[in-house]
């Protein structure tokens, strides 16, 4: 069991309450319920991420850049269409962590899941063996079934090679 810090936990209301405007903005809800697999074509992936004030809405990444871009263990997965990133990152005291944000305000417009927060948190990071750039390309696997403490939730899986 981790133990996280309530203060890294801070603003998790607002953060949600943000989410709300971006999901209600710009996502189509899911007309599969949750089933987290992508059709082949619509991307590497998919997630649905829903809180307390909008329906489902569903993320499709078509694209996942290694963290080693920005300085951390993990990758970011991104749906361009949405301008939203799922970010996996692997702290090293911590453990693994979701982050789901809008590219444009990434401060501003977030939330976040941690592993003990998920009935499911299975994940895959791998070096893939060589080097771009001065980053390691990566091959990640995520599959994920979570609800955070203020009832915004993320379903679905991925699997990418993270240049």
């Amino acid at each position: 069991m981790t133990l996280i810090p309530e203060s890294r936990r801070g603003g998790a209301g607002i953060a949600l309450g943000f989410l709300s405007l971006l999901l209600g903005g710009c996502m189509a809800s899911s007309p599969t319920g949750r089933s987290g697999d992508a059709a082949p074509g619509d991307g590497i992936g998919r997630f649905e991420v829903s809180s307390a004030a909008v329906s489902r809405g569903v993320i499709v990444p078509t694209r996942c850049e290694a963290g080693d871009h920005e300085n951390f263990l993990g990758g970011d997965l991104r749906d361009d269409s949405l301008g939203i990133t799922v970010r996996l990152v692997v702290d090293p005291l911590y453990g693994p962590a979701l982050r789901v944000y809008d590219t444009s305000a990434p401060f501003e417009r977030a939330v976040l899941f941690f592993e003990e927060e998920c009935e499911r948190f299975e994940m895959r990071l791998d070096r893939a063996g060589f080097r771009v750039d001065n980053a390691s390309v990566r091959d990640l696997e995520l599959e994920v079934d979570c609800e955070n403490e203020d009832g915004a939730t993320i379903f679905g899986r991925a699997a990418a090679r993270c240049n």
